[in-house]
C-alpha cells in the first residue's frame, strides 16, 4: 500500500472544480450578457435565475457538483485522519483501517443527526407540517441514534 490517498484526493478535487468551472463558463457568459451585475444578492429572483442557469441546467452539472462535494468530503476526512491518527494509533494497516472506518461512520452519523435536527426545527416553524412528516423525521432520527448506540456498543 504505497499509495498515499491524500494527494490523490487533492488532485481529484482540483480536477473536479476545474471541470465544473469550465462546464459552467458558457452559462456564466450568457448570464453576463443578460445583464448580471455585482448587486445580484439584492434581488432574489436574479439569484434563482442564476442558480437555475448555472447549476441546474443539466444532469451533467448536477453530477459534477455532487462529485465535487464528495471529493471535498473525502479530502477533509483524509486530512483529519492524516493529522490525528498517527498520534493515537499504532501504524499497522488493520488499526489505521479500523480507526478510519470508525471516524467516517461517526462523522456521517453526527452529520445525519444534525440534518434531522435541522429538519425538525424547520417542521416546528412550518404551519403546514403534517403528522406524517413529523413521524418520518423522528424515524430517521431514531434510526441514526440507534445505529450510533449499536456502533458504540460494538466497539466496547
Amino acid at each position: 500500500m504505497g499509495v498515499s490517498y491524500l494527494p490523490v484526493s487533492a488532485i481529484f478535487t482540483v480536477l473536479s472544480i476545474t471541470t465544473l468551472h469550465y462546464w459552467t463558463e458558457p452559462s456564466l457568459t450568457e448570464l453576463k450578457s443578460d445583464g448580471l451585475n455585482r448587486n445580484i444578492l439584492l434581488h432574489p429572483e436574479d439569484v434563482t435565475h442564476a442558480l437555475e442557469l448555472l447549476l441546474l441546467s443539466s444532469n451533467s452539472t448536477i453530477a459534477l457538483v455532487a462529485n465535487f462535494v464528495i471529493n471535498i468530503y473525502l479530502l477533509i476526512i483524509l486530512s483529519l485522519k492524516g493529522m490525528f491518527l498517527p498520534l493515537v494509533v499504532p501504524p499497522t494497516v488493520i488499526q489505521v483501517g479500523s480507526w478510519s472506518t470508525w471516524l467516517i461512520v461517526v462523522s456521517s452519523l453526527k452529520m445525519f443527526q444534525a440534518l434531522a435536527r435541522d429538519r425538525l426545527q424547520s417542521l416546528n416553524s412550518s404551519p403546514s407540517a403534517t403528522p406524517r412528516s413529523y413521524f418520518r423525521v423522528y424515524c430517521v432520527l431514531l434510526l441514526v441514534i440507534s445505529v450510533d448506540v449499536v456502533w458504540y456498543i460494538g466497539l466496547n
